[in-house]
C-alpha cells in the first residue's frame, strides 16, 4: 500500500464512501499540520492514476477527476473510485481544481483530466488551491526544480484546444520527477501526441516577455514540442537591442540546461554508445552527457536505446546531439586558441632566432679576424727567426760562437671527440615488443584498459593537423616503448604525443600489453 493512503488513526468525515480514504481527506489531514508531500509521494500517488485514467478514456467511461474521486484501490495503489467521479464534484476545493470546460457544463475528456491531475499535483506541492496568475511551485516550496513549473504549466492551460490530451505523456513526465518511487509507467511513442502549446493562456503566467522585437541573430534549433508536449518550455528573456545575439546565448543556455535537467531526471542505465566496434556501457543519461563532454564519445558513434530498442548516431538523436554539437563547437574553439598561440610562439620563435643568427654572425666575424691576426703575427715571428739565425753566421768569422737557436715549433690546434649518446625518451614500440617478448602471455591489459587512458585531448594539445597513429607496449603501468606516426608527418607533433603517452600510468600487470589509438583531427 502506498505510504500516503495508510489507514487513518481516525474516522474520516469528509470521504464519500464508507471505509474509504479519499486523496482529498489526505490533503486536508497534511494542510492541517502544515506538512507537504514530498516528490516521491507525489510520483507515486499520480502515476498510477494517470495510467488508470489513460485505460477509463480508451473504454468511453465518463470520468469527473478530482481529489475526493481518488481513493486507494483492493491492492492499495492510488487510483480512480467511479463511485466517487462518476457526477460533477460539489466539494468547493474540488470545484477549483476541475477544468474550465467542466465548469461551463461541458463533458469530462482526457485534456480535462489533465488539467485536474495537473492541479491535484499542484496542491498536493504547495497545499494550496489553484488560482488565475498563481505562483509556480518551485517560487513556493524550496528544492522544486524548476521543470516541475514547466510540466504543471503546460498541463493547466485553461485552452482546451491548447492542452496537451496525451495521459501516458503526462504520466512519464511527472515520473521524472522522482524516477525511483515507483515502477515506470509503459512507454508511448512521443511522436503520437503534437501540440502546439501558449503558455500565456496556463494558470501558472509565463515571465514577462521583452515589449521591442530585436532583429532574429543566428543560433541553434530549439527543442520541438512536437515531440513531447510535456516538454521543457524555454523563457524569453528581456533582452538589449543594441546587442541582438545576447537573446540567441541566452535561449540556447536556457534550452540545453532545460533539456539537461530532463535526460538526467532518468537514472536508468538505458543508453550502450559503440565505437570503434565496441560496446560501451550502459549508461545512465547524465553519465553519456559527461562523456560527450570530455570527447570520449563522438557525432559519429552509434548510439542504442535497450528501452525502446532504437539505433541512432549521436549526432541524429534529437536530444544529445545538441549537446555532441556544443562539444564540437568546444573543440573547434579549443583548437583555434591553440594554433593562435602556436603562431605567437612561433613568431617569438623565429624572433629570437633572428637574434641567434645575428649573434652567430657577430661572433663568425670576430673569429675571422682573430685568426687573421694570429697568422699575422705567426709569419711576423717567423721572419724574426731567420733574421737571428742570418746574424749569428755573419758572426762566426769573427771568432765569435753563436748559440743556434731550435726553430720553434709552429703553433697547431689539437684535435680528438667522441660520439655523442643516442635519443632521449625511452625505446620505440617495436624495440620494446622485442625486448619483453617472452613476457607477452602473461597477465595484460584489456583493450579498453590499455586504450581509453590514452585520451584524445593529446592530440590537440600537441597541435596534430591531420591523422596519427599510436602504438605503445605497456607493462608494469608504463610504457615500454612507443611509436608515433603522423599524416602528413609531423616530427614535433610524434615527439610531443609519444612524451605524453609516456607519462600515462596504466594498472600494473607482468605481462606486456599492446594497444593502438587513432586520433584525427577535421
Amino acid at each position: 500500500m502506498t505510504e500516503a493512503f495508510a489507514p487513518a488513526p481516525s474516522s474520516d468525515a469528509a470521504t464519500s464512501a464508507p471505509g474509504l480514504r479519499t486523496l482529498r481527506s489526505l490533503i486536508e489531514e497534511r494542510a492541517a499540520s502544515g506538512r507537504r508531500f514530498h516528490l516521491a509521494e507525489v510520483v507515486a500517488t499520480v502515476v498510477p492514476i494517470c495510467t488508470d485514467l489513460a485505460q477509463r478514456h480508451a473504454a468511453g467511461e465518463l470520468v469527473f477527476l478530482h481529489a475526493s474521486s481518488v481513493g486507494a484501490g483492493p491492492d492499495g495503489v492510488p487510483r480512480y473510485v467511479p463511485d466517487l467521479g462518476h457526477v460533477r464534484p460539489t466539494d468547493p476545493a474540488d470545484l477549483a481544481a476541475v477544468a474550465p470546460e467542466i465548469v461551463a457544463g461541458g463533458d469530462p475528456t482526457t485534456r480535462s483530466s489533465v488539467f485536474a491531475l495537473g492541479a491535484i499535483v499542484y496542491e498536493m506541492l504547495t497545499l494550496v488551491h489553484i488560482t488565475p496568475g498563481m505562483k509556480p511551485p518551485s517560487a513556493l516550496v524550496e528544492g522544486i526544480p524548476p521543470i516541475v513549473d514547466t510540466i504543471l504549466s503546460k498541463a493547466l492551460v485553461t485552452d482546451l484546444a491548447q492542452r496537451p490530451d496525451d495521459l501516458a505523456a503526462f504520466a512519464q513526465a511527472i515520473h521524472h520527477f522522482a524516477p525511483n518511487s515507483i515502477s515506470p509507467p509503459p512507454m508511448v511513442d512521443e511522436h503520437a501526441f503534437e501540440v502546439d502549446l501558449d503558455l500565456r493562456m496556463s494558470m501558472i503566467p509565463e515571465p514577462a516577455q521583452a515589449a521591442p522585437s530585436v532583429p532574429k541573430a543566428p543560433r541553434t534549433p530549439q527543442i520541438s514540442s512536437s515531440h513531447d508536449p510535456f516538454a521543457a518550455v524555454v523563457d524569453q528573456r528581456r533582452v538589449s537591442a543594441a546587442d541582438p545575439l545576447a537573446s540567441s546565448r541566452n535561449r540556447t543556455s536556457e534550452e540545453l540546461n532545460t533539456l539537461k535537467e530532463r535526460l538526467e531526471a532518468d537514472p536508468a542505465p538505458r543508453w550502450i554508445v559503440v565505437k570503434d566496434k565496441m560496446d560501451h556501457g550502459p549508461f545512465a543519461a547524465i553519465e553519456l552527457l559527461q562523456q560527450i563532454a570530455s570527447d570520449t564519445f563522438t557525432n559519429e558513434d552509434e548510439l542504442v536505446d535497450t528501452h525502446q530498442n532504437s539505433r541512432t548516431k549521436i549526432k541524429d538523436h534529437p536530444d544529445f546531439s545538441r549537446f555532441a554539437h556544443h562539444a564540437n563547437l568546444r573543440r573547434d574553439q579549443v583548437k583555434e586558441t591553440k594554433a593562435v598561440v602556436a603562431a605567437e610562439k612561433r613568431e617569438k620563435a623565429a624572433g629570437a632566432s633572428k637574434a641567434v643568427i645575428g649573434v652567430i654572425a657577430v661572433a663568425a666575424v670576430i673569429a675571422v679576424a682573430t685568426l687573421v691576426a694570429l697568422k699575422i703575427k705567426g709569419q711576423h715571428d717567423e721572419d724574426e727567426r731567420k733574421r737571428l739565425a742570418q746574424d749569428s753566421q755573419s758572426l762566426k768569422g769573427e771568432g765569435s760562437v753563436a748559440a743556434a737557436q731550435k726553430p720553434k715549433p709552429k703553433p697547431g690546434v689539437g684535435g680528438g671527440g667522441g660520439h655523442g649518446g643516442g635519443g632521449g625518451g625511452g625505446a620505440d614500440y617495436d624495440t620494446a615488443l622485442k625486448s619483453a617478448i617472452s613476457d607477452i602471455d602473461s597477465d595484460t591489459l584489456s583493450p579498453s584498459e590499455c586504450g581509453n587512458p590514452i585520451g584524445s585531448g593529446i592530440a590537440g594539445s600537441c597541435g596534430l593537423d591531420g591523422k596519427a597513429w599510436v602504438k605503445v607496449a605497456i607493462q608494469n603501468g608504463h610504457a615500454l616503448g612507443v611509436t608515433v606516426t603522423t599524416d602528413p608527418d609531423q616530427p614535433g607533433v610524434n615527439s610531443c604525443i609519444a612524451g605524453s603517452v609516456r607519462g600515462i600510468s596504466w594498472r600494473s600487470t607482468g605481462g606486456v600489453s599492446t594497444c593502438t589509438r587513432t586520433f584525427k583531427t577535421k
